[in-house]
């Protein structure tokens, strides 16, 4: 932690009841098996766990405990009524002693790549703190906030959200000087209940913005007048790749198999960017993130350089050899519509023959069906050469694509068919959501090929 947080300040932030001494702590911990002496222990409820039972096994360590029912401990003890709430008011009391900007990411597709773009950016002019893997809702955002330093020159937290209210309640604890709204999708939509909701549910990253915080809004996104009318007398930052009228906008955009180059443009000043990630997609996050950093007073000859220093990770149209003819852009790591159309572009830039490898999309509801058909007709329509389908709605989106299609039954069966590829140079593209686990693929071939 940032600093040493006394336990009367967090119960007079939870309006919680203190049993025992008041005592400091700089450290917070959730699980009994990591936790260090001094540490606070903080005990979460969840629908497969419950850290109150576990509180005597924290005894002799924790220096205290935040819980939601009084434990037969001697330890000083403070009684919440919601403890992953209390949890978020650690992580506002870290923000409020960071002097630096923070930076809040959310939107329906691009938050984890533009919050590594940014952070790229940002680590020109200082260290940064910034959001670990998917740590981006209730329990990981105020983890990330207690990790912040004083060393650190800015912070970009990325927010996800599965129902309207989410971000607004994330929000109030990240408190950002700057917001980014990249898209409004059709990412979750079957939990949000509509396209409605999930321009209003990620909307609220603007609602808890700063007093005097700048918003970074999309204008290419067809709910932007939405998002602009409710930002009347903020400080708002446009982009687009689409329009010269926007703040920040590109120009010359050349796009390549893995990489984009362009010209970043804001006022009357132009920097030449090359990207290391492929797809206009790309293009439009970077400019995402050359507004925030502008707003951040960062260079541009700065911004250019971060950006060039990007690389992908893994799961995120990340290109992997598999042998001397065969790649694969590895996109596993989740999907939604408009994800995958964005990963079909970036397939069909590259040369050679062209397979998408296709698994199911989650969480579009009453959708999903429908969805998976457009995705179809959208693929029927690009030069790839195949599509190989996995999951509940393969035979539906084959009979979309026709001769395209192949049907699989396993990811076992795709892995052999990749090895029964010819010699000619090939490229493939696995996507699909997070639960289909689709990068097992990979695995499965070079246990093949050993």
């Amino acid at each position: 932690m940032i600093a040493s947080m006394a336990l009367s300040t967090l119960g007079d932030m939870t309006r919680g009841a203190l049993i025992g001494n008041d005592v400091e702590f700089t450290g917070v911990s959730t699980d009994s098996r990591t936790i260090k002496d001094g540490d606070l222990y903080l005990a979460l409820r969840g629908e497969q766990f419950d850290g109150h039972g576990f509180v005597d096994q924290v005894s002799d360590r924790a220096v205290a405990i935040v819980v939601e029912e009084k434990q037969s401990v001697s330890l000083p003890q403070l009684i919440v009524g919601d403890s992953r709430e209390a949890l978020g008011f650690i992580g506002r009391y870290c923000r409020d002693q960071f002097d630096a900007p923070v930076i809040a990411i959310t939107g329906s597709s691009g938050k984890t790549t533009t919050r590594k773009m940014l952070s790229a950016i940002m680590a020109m002019v200082g260290e940064v703190g910034a959001t670990k893997a998917n740590e981006n809702n209730e329990i990981g955002v105020p983890k990330t906030l207690m990790s912040l330093q004083q060393e650190q020159c800015s912070a970009v937290i990325e927010l996800g959200a599965r129902h309207i209210g989410d971000i607004a309640y994330l929000g109030r604890f990240v408190h950002p000087d700057v917001s980014i709204l990249l898209n409004a999708g059709s990412a979750h939509i079957g939990e949000f209940g509509g396209y409605e909701n999930i321009v209003k549910g990620k909307g609220e990253i603007y609602d808890v913005l700063s007093d005097e915080g700048v918003a970074v809004v999309n204008i290419d996104d067809k709910a932007h007048k939405t998002w602009l009318k409710k930002l009347d007398g903020k400080r708002v930052l446009t982009y687009s790749i689409e329009s010269d009228s926007a703040d920040v906008y590109a120009k010359n955009i050349s796009l390549h198999a893995s990489a984009a180059v362009f010209d970043l443009c804001f006022e009357d000043d132009c920097v030449r960017v090359s990207l290391n990630a492929g797809g206009v997609h790309n293009v439009s996050n970077a400019l995402a993130c050359a507004a925030a950093a502008i707003a951040l007073r960062v260079s541009m000859e700065d911004i250019a350089q971060g950006l060039a220093n990007f690389k992908p990770e893994g799961g995120r149209q990340a290109l992997i050899k598999l042998n001397e003819n065969l790649s694969v852009i590895d996109d596993c790591y989740n999907a939604n519509p408009s994800s995958m159309k964005a990963a079909l572009d970036v397939l069909a830039a590259h040369g050679g023959n062209r397979i998408a490898v296709l698994g199911e999309m989650g969480e579009l509801g009453s959708l999903a069906g429908e969805m998976h058909r457009e995705l179809a007709q959208y693929a029927s329509e690009l030069p790839v050469d195949e599509v190989w389908l996995l999951g509940n709605f393969a035979l539906e989106m084959a009979s979309e694509l026709g001769e395209k299609a192949k049907v699989f039954e396993s990811k076992s069966e795709i892995a052999e068919a990749l090895a029964q590829l010819s010699d000619l140079p090939a490229t493939v593209l696995l996507k699909a959501s997070r639960f289909v686990a689709l990068e097992e693929v990979i695995e499965l071939f070079r246990r093949g090929q050993a």
